[in-house]
């Protein structure tokens, strides 16, 4: 049963071919593989962006927020140096009040 060097050559040619359609056909699923991580690459790039937006949009709005708590700390120190003064006039007052009180009884 020896093979003719003809039907060697033909069986390796046949194999080549056959090696060759394989490789055909992985690179193309390496194609096709490469355009969905191009899908992936480029969602990832569009949810980029929009967190990018909503962060910035969350940004403005504490901003906002700090604004307002600024303005009501101002306030509060203010309304506290008002109270302030309010009891320092209201104790004043009790004290004139209770020296004309005591005036009135030694007299």
């Amino acid at each position: 049963m020896a093979e003719t060097l003809d039907s060697l050559a033909e069986k390796i040619s046949s194999l080549a071919s056959s090696i060759d359609k394989r490789f055909d056909a992985v690179d193309e699923r390496f194609v096709a593989v490469d355009q969905r991580f191009d899908a992936v690459d480029q969602r990832f790039d569009e949810i980029k962006a929009e967190l990018r937006t909503e962060i910035e949009a969350v940004d403005a709005k504490v901003g906002l927020v700090l604004e307002k708590m600024d303005d009501l700390t101002k306030r509060d120190i203010h309304h506290s140096i008002v109270h302030a003064r309010l009891e320092l006039r209201l104790e004043n007052h009790d004290l004139r009040l209770k020296a004309l009180e005591s005036g009135k009884t030694t007299a």
